[in-house]
């Protein structure tokens, strides 16, 4: 594709291009490009005609009506907000009323949350049901005072589509975590999303015959990779479930995927479970990691498995579009830096800066702040304009806006970027990123207790194994295991501490502070 055309000229070409190829793929089940484009035919007038709101939220996870959903959206004009299922109340609510999105799409799994919203949001007019359901019939008869659409029995296959929208119109919204204690919501243009699949595939091509894995969930920006290489290509999206996620040896064979993509953490896993045996992965010709530092070790027993594939790391905070870096491994380059892999160079039109404490761009292997620039970075964060202002900069004498990244960088001579750490409390736990002050400030509005650490505990490629929540109370009727299940309702699964310790004070350094050494210290020794 052009980067100079919008996802959705793509998708109507690949809609008549390849009409009849097979487009999605979800356990037996499967879809053409046919059919995607009969759901967009279906809501997108609709969608259209009834909001002038931007965004079109959906409720729902890897099924078809989350697909379908993303199609119906975009083909509309409209940008689409993926909320997960299992997404805390007060959360979602949030994200739909920074969104202003009062119109929803309800998939199975998401009755649940859309009911509780449907009972808190007064902004919410109008929900879109593509998939028959009982409860979803019953959450229809239960608020007669909202617009329900369900599937129309009409032909709708001479029914146009939409103008096509414009290339600073926003894409998609995908909420990480924030250091306030809200989510922050990157809004991602339609020139930002052309620009990374243009640059994507230019470097490696994806061809119609690919089946290509989708294994994050929908509301994690790495599966935009998935969807729109594989659809603006012609190739088929075979989704993968939470059960296979880790463990898609047998997936791998049994649909002979040929593009494999998701964070180093699953290598780790199947090494484990003694999957990654010699050419265990034949038909893979390509794999793409990102998400999590990736350890030279990992990625020298995926080869072995895969023989017959490139192996891509890719590096990119959300607010870049999915990745903006790429370094290729082979078992010849042995580059790395404590054994993790390089995150690699700019794809061309993009542009790295390192800059140390002083402002000065650093020398070669010495360590500073990355910043990045060019046609893939965001407009900013929907909603906050101080967040916006203190991480999108104009930097002297450099043309064009900057993301300053909050990652440690090093540029070696033949300027490859390796990352080093953290300059503030964010991380990176199986792909998602975490700020470690909101899961804090989560306990103490739930809890109610004031002094709260959250600690990570680190493999040796630096990535996050997990978190420990310490909270200081000297009632000795606090439970654990309860505050675990009240923690449940405030936070996502993937920012939820593995265990939460009940300490009765929380040593103090000779300046007075927290000592968080000294609770590492307790952590290591259990």
């Amino acid at each position: 594709m052009s980067e100079k055309e919008t996802i959705v000229s793509s998708l109507r070409r690949a809609y008549g291009e390849y009409s009849e190829r097979t487009a999605l793929r979800i356990n037996d089940q499967s879809w053409t490009y046919r059919e995607l484009q009969a759901f967009a035919r279906t809501f997108a007038s609709e969608m259209r005609a009834l909001s002038s709101g931007a965004f079109v939220a959906f409720i729902g996870n890897k099924n078809i009506t989350a697909y379908a959903a993303i199609h119906a959206i975009l083909n509309a004009g409209k940008a689409y907000l993926p909320v997960n299922p299992a997404e805390p109340l007060q959360r979602a609510d949030q994200m739909l009323r920074n969104a202003g999105a009062d119109q929803l799409v309800v998939a199975p799994d998401g009755v649940d949350l859309a009911r509780k919203l449907l009972r808190k949001n007064s902004q919410i007019r109008t929900i879109y049901i593509i998939e028959s359901d009982a409860e979803l019939e019953k959450l229809e008869s239960d608020f007669p005072e909202h617009v329900f659409i369900g599937p129309h029995p009409r032909d709708t296959s001479e029914q146009g589509l939409p103008p096509l929208p414009k290339l600073t119109d926003p894409a998609y919204l995908i909420h990480t975590s924030g250091s306030t204690g809200a989510p922050k919501a990157v809004e991602i243009s339609h020139a930002n999303l052309a620009a990374y699949v243009h640059n994507l595939t230019e470097s490696f091509p994806i061809f119609p015959e690919d089946r290509v894995s989708q294994a994050p969930d929908l509301n994690f920006d790495l599966s935009v990779h998935d969807l729109f290489i594989t659809w603006c290509r012609g190739a088929c999206l075979v989704s993968i479930s939470e059960s296979e996620r880790f463990a898609p040896g047998k997936l791998i064979s049994d649909t002979q995927i040929s593009v494999w993509t998701s964070v180093p953490s699953v290598i780790r896993f199947m090494r484990q479970l003694r999957m990654l045996k010699n050419n265990a992965f034949p038909s893979i010709r390509l794999t793409f990691f990102c998400g999590e530092p990736l350890d030279f070790d990992d990625a020298r027993g995926w080869i072995t498995a895969a023989p017959s594939s490139r192996l891509i790391n890719l590096y990119g905070p959300t607010e870049t579009t999915v990745a903006i870096a790429w370094h290729e491994v082979t078992l010849s380059d042995t580059r790395s830096m404590q054994g993790v892999v390089p995150i690699g160079r700019p794809f061309r039109d993009q542009r790295a800066l390192v800059i140390d404490s002083e402002g000065n761009t650093t020398d070669i292997n010495e360590s500073g702040e990355l910043y990045l620039s060019g046609t893939q970075v965001s407009r900013g964060y929907r909603g906050d304009d101080h967040g916006t202002s203190s991480a999108f900069l104009a930097l002297d004498g450099k043309p064009g806006v900057w993301y300053r990244t909050g990652d440690i960088v090093r540029r070696d001579f033949s300027g490859e970027l390796y990352f080093v750490g953290r300059r503030d409390t964010q991380i990176k736990l199986n792909g998602y990123r975490i700020e470690l002050g909101e899961v804090e400030q989560a306990i103490q509005a739930e809890t109610g207790f004031r002094s709260v650490v959250i600690l990570t505990a680190h493999g040796k490629t630096k990535s996050v194994k997990t978190l420990v929540a310490f909270v200081q109370s000297r009632e000795e009727s606090v439970s654990e295991s309860s505050l675990e299940d009240q923690l449940a309702q405030a936070l996502p699964k993937h920012m939820l501490p593995s265990e939460i310790r009940v300490v009765a004070e929380f040593p103090i350094t000779r300046n007075g502070k927290t000592d968080r050494r000294k609770l590492e210290d307790h952590l290591d020794n259990g």
